[in-house]
Protein backbone atom coordinates (compact mmCIF):
# COMPACT_ATOMS: atom_id res chain seq x y z
CA UNK A 1 0.00 0.00 0.00
CA UNK A 2 2.88 2.51 1.04
CA UNK A 3 4.62 1.35 -2.32
CA UNK A 4 1.86 2.38 -4.19
CA UNK A 5 0.53 5.83 -2.44
CA UNK A 6 5.04 6.84 -2.93
CA UNK A 7 5.02 5.63 -6.72
CA UNK A 8 1.39 7.87 -7.51
CA UNK A 9 3.24 10.96 -6.00
CA UNK A 10 6.55 10.46 -7.77
CA UNK A 11 4.29 10.63 -10.78
CA UNK A 12 2.18 13.58 -9.86
CA UNK A 13 5.52 15.47 -8.95
CA UNK A 14 6.81 14.47 -12.62
CA UNK A 15 3.77 15.99 -14.37
CA UNK A 16 3.89 18.77 -12.41
CA UNK A 17 7.44 19.30 -13.52
CA UNK A 18 6.34 19.01 -16.81
CA UNK A 19 3.77 21.21 -17.22
CA UNK A 20 5.42 23.83 -15.53
CA UNK A 21 8.52 23.75 -17.36
CA UNK A 22 6.48 23.94 -21.03
CA UNK A 23 4.06 27.07 -19.41
CA UNK A 24 4.99 30.34 -21.44
CA UNK A 25 6.95 32.77 -20.11
CA UNK A 26 4.00 35.33 -19.34
CA UNK A 27 2.40 32.74 -17.00
CA UNK A 28 4.78 33.34 -14.96
CA UNK A 29 5.73 37.24 -14.76
CA UNK A 30 5.36 39.13 -11.52
CA UNK A 31 4.93 42.60 -10.94
CA UNK A 32 8.25 44.29 -11.96
CA UNK A 33 7.58 43.56 -15.51
CA UNK A 34 6.05 45.84 -17.66
CA UNK A 35 5.74 45.36 -21.54
CA UNK A 36 2.80 46.79 -23.74
CA UNK A 37 2.94 47.16 -27.54
CA UNK A 38 0.19 49.19 -29.11
CA UNK A 39 0.28 50.78 -32.85
CA UNK A 40 3.94 50.64 -33.79
CA UNK A 41 5.11 51.70 -30.33
CA UNK A 42 6.04 50.24 -27.34
CA UNK A 43 6.44 50.80 -23.44
CA UNK A 44 8.81 49.03 -20.84
CA UNK A 45 9.19 49.15 -17.13
CA UNK A 46 10.97 46.68 -15.71
CA UNK A 47 13.59 46.07 -12.64
CA UNK A 48 15.90 43.70 -12.15
CA UNK A 49 14.32 40.79 -14.66
CA UNK A 50 16.56 38.63 -16.51
CA UNK A 51 17.60 39.62 -20.07
CA UNK A 52 16.17 35.92 -20.94
CA UNK A 53 12.95 36.85 -19.82
CA UNK A 54 12.54 40.56 -21.14
CA UNK A 55 13.39 39.04 -24.49
CA UNK A 56 10.74 35.57 -24.53
CA UNK A 57 8.28 38.21 -23.63
CA UNK A 58 9.28 41.05 -26.43
CA UNK A 59 8.65 37.06 -28.74
CA UNK A 60 5.44 36.66 -27.38
CA UNK A 61 3.53 40.31 -26.71
CA UNK A 62 5.75 42.13 -29.69
CA UNK A 63 5.01 39.35 -32.29
CA UNK A 64 9.22 39.47 -32.68
CA UNK A 65 11.25 36.53 -34.02
CA UNK A 66 14.34 37.06 -32.46
CA UNK A 67 17.13 34.54 -33.81
CA UNK A 68 20.79 33.93 -31.79
CA UNK A 69 19.38 34.83 -28.17
CA UNK A 70 22.45 32.93 -26.94
CA UNK A 71 24.41 35.78 -26.79
CA UNK A 72 22.32 37.29 -24.65
CA UNK A 73 23.93 37.61 -21.43
CA UNK A 74 22.91 36.37 -18.06
CA UNK A 75 22.30 39.73 -15.67
CA UNK A 76 19.45 41.26 -14.57
CA UNK A 77 18.25 44.94 -16.02
CA UNK A 78 15.96 47.33 -15.43
CA UNK A 79 14.02 50.22 -17.44
CA UNK A 80 11.77 52.40 -18.27
CA UNK A 81 10.40 54.22 -21.14
CA UNK A 82 7.27 54.96 -22.36
CA UNK A 83 5.85 54.88 -26.53
CA UNK A 84 9.00 55.03 -28.13
CA UNK A 85 8.89 53.60 -31.85
CA UNK A 86 9.55 49.70 -31.75
CA UNK A 87 13.48 50.34 -33.50
CA UNK A 88 14.01 53.16 -31.01
CA UNK A 89 13.16 50.77 -27.77
CA UNK A 90 14.89 47.98 -28.91
CA UNK A 91 17.71 49.95 -29.42
CA UNK A 92 17.47 51.21 -25.51
CA UNK A 93 17.03 47.55 -25.14
CA UNK A 94 20.10 46.48 -26.79
CA UNK A 95 22.56 49.19 -25.41
CA UNK A 96 21.19 48.48 -22.04
CA UNK A 97 22.10 44.18 -22.46
CA UNK A 98 25.22 44.98 -24.08
CA UNK A 99 24.54 44.14 -27.45
CA UNK A 100 26.31 46.16 -29.86
CA UNK A 101 25.64 44.39 -33.22
CA UNK A 102 21.82 43.85 -34.20
CA UNK A 103 19.69 43.72 -37.09
CA UNK A 104 15.97 45.06 -37.35
CA UNK A 105 14.15 43.37 -40.57
CA UNK A 106 10.83 44.73 -40.86
CA UNK A 107 8.86 42.35 -43.07
CA UNK A 108 6.41 44.27 -45.81
CA UNK A 109 4.21 41.59 -46.16
CA UNK A 110 3.68 38.95 -43.03
CA UNK A 111 0.81 36.53 -43.27
CA UNK A 112 -1.47 36.62 -40.28
CA UNK A 113 -0.04 35.38 -37.23
CA UNK A 114 3.75 35.50 -38.77
CA UNK A 115 6.50 38.16 -36.63
CA UNK A 116 6.23 41.57 -38.97
CA UNK A 117 9.66 41.99 -37.06
CA UNK A 118 12.80 39.93 -37.36
CA UNK A 119 15.94 40.78 -34.84
CA UNK A 120 18.97 39.45 -35.37
CA UNK A 121 21.73 39.52 -32.84
CA UNK A 122 25.11 39.53 -33.65
CA UNK A 123 27.81 38.21 -32.02
CA UNK A 124 30.91 40.92 -32.07
CA UNK A 125 33.31 37.58 -33.16
CA UNK A 126 31.69 37.52 -36.47
CA UNK A 127 32.23 40.32 -37.40
CA UNK A 128 30.73 43.61 -37.11
CA UNK A 129 28.25 45.35 -39.84
CA UNK A 130 30.65 45.96 -43.02
CA UNK A 131 31.56 50.11 -43.64
CA UNK A 132 29.12 50.22 -45.81
CA UNK A 133 26.20 49.97 -43.38
CA UNK A 134 27.26 51.99 -40.94
CA UNK A 135 26.12 55.27 -42.98
CA UNK A 136 22.78 53.33 -42.22
CA UNK A 137 23.29 53.87 -38.47
CA UNK A 138 23.40 57.51 -38.91
CA UNK A 139 20.31 57.77 -40.90
CA UNK A 140 18.43 54.87 -39.95
CA UNK A 141 15.28 55.37 -42.01
CA UNK A 142 16.81 56.40 -44.86
CA UNK A 143 16.43 52.82 -47.31
CA UNK A 144 19.72 50.60 -47.94
CA UNK A 145 21.17 49.44 -51.36
CA UNK A 146 20.92 45.83 -52.50
CA UNK A 147 24.52 46.14 -52.40
CA UNK A 148 24.53 46.83 -49.05
CA UNK A 149 21.99 44.63 -48.91
CA UNK A 150 24.09 41.48 -49.78
CA UNK A 151 27.24 42.59 -47.20
CA UNK A 152 24.37 42.60 -44.51
CA UNK A 153 23.44 38.91 -45.56
CA UNK A 154 27.41 37.97 -46.14
CA UNK A 155 27.82 39.12 -42.56
CA UNK A 156 25.60 37.29 -40.50
CA UNK A 157 25.39 34.24 -43.12
CA UNK A 158 27.49 32.23 -40.10
CA UNK A 159 25.34 32.60 -37.36
CA UNK A 160 22.49 31.55 -39.59
CA UNK A 161 23.77 28.00 -40.18
CA UNK A 162 22.45 26.67 -37.33
CA UNK A 163 18.95 27.39 -38.36
CA UNK A 164 16.95 25.22 -41.61
CA UNK A 165 17.26 26.00 -44.73
CA UNK A 166 13.59 27.09 -44.70
CA UNK A 167 14.03 29.81 -42.53
CA UNK A 168 17.46 30.89 -43.68
CA UNK A 169 15.92 31.60 -46.96
CA UNK A 170 13.15 33.35 -45.34
CA UNK A 171 15.26 35.97 -43.55
CA UNK A 172 17.43 36.59 -46.52
CA UNK A 173 14.04 37.04 -48.26
CA UNK A 174 13.14 39.76 -45.81
CA UNK A 175 16.57 41.16 -45.91
CA UNK A 176 16.61 42.01 -49.88
CA UNK A 177 12.29 42.80 -49.84
CA UNK A 178 11.74 44.14 -46.33
CA UNK A 179 12.81 47.55 -44.74
CA UNK A 180 16.82 47.07 -42.52
CA UNK A 181 17.99 49.26 -40.24
CA UNK A 182 21.33 47.53 -38.97
CA UNK A 183 22.88 49.06 -35.86
CA UNK A 184 26.10 49.22 -34.35
CA UNK A 185 27.35 50.63 -31.21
Amino acid sequence: MIGKKAFSLIWVAIIFFILWSNAPATNFIKENINIEFNKGTFSVDIKDTDTKTVFKILEEKGKIEIFNKKILPDKKVSIKFKDLKIEEGIKKLMHLCGIRNYLIVFREKAKPGEPKIKLILMNTEAGSIPKAEKKAKEVPRKEIGEAQREAIIKTITPMLNELDEETRGAIIKDIMKGRVEPFED
